[in-house]
């Protein structure tokens, strides 16, 4: 979809890949969704970076810092992303990190009840993977799908 650079993640055997295409629930930014019977779903988001600034001239250098504290950023994706609101209160968020990986920054998220988010800013593109489980995944399989969230990264 449009010109993105890449990303990658990891994800545990098991996982398939689904289809996704221009209508799909989360929104025509939905670059790609994951699944596993035993550990929950993911997708990655794409949202345009003028979803959170106005000024066309930081376009293609603005960070994910510049653009927001982590508290602010998450409700402005957070219904795409998640399926559901998020306040800035932080009410809804457990824990929050931020991650320098290769010079970029990513926010990471681990939302109420199992829910888990890394976003980064690059060259005027957002970047948003999410991973969502039921409790039992969760009690299971919860460091595995830290595991996932602390592989994503754009890749430069």
């Amino acid at each position: 979809k449009g010109n993105f650079p890449p990303y990658s993640f990891k994800v545990p055997d098991g996982w398939k890949q689904k289809a996704v295409s221009v209508a799909d629930p989360a929104g025509p930014e939905t670059d790609t969704r994951f699944t596993s019977a035993d550990m929950g779903d993911l997708l990655v988001v794409l949202p345009p970076v003028f979803t959170f600034i106005d000024d066309e001239d930081q376009v293609d250098t603005i960070t994910i810092d510049e653009i927001a504290p982590p508290m602010k950023l998450l409700p402005a994706f957070a219904p795409q992303a998640l399926g559901i609101g998020i306040e800035e209160d932080g009410e809804d968020v457990s824990d929050v990190k931020v991650v320098k990986k290769n010079g970029l920054t990513y926010y990471n998220y681990e939302v109420r009840p199992h829910s888990l988010v890394s976003a980064t800013v690059y060259k005027g593109h957002v970047y948003v993977l999410a991973v969502k489980s039921t409790q039992s995944q969760w009690g299971r399989f919860q460091n595995k799908l830290k595991q996932i969230i602390d592989s994503f990264e754009v890749v430069q």
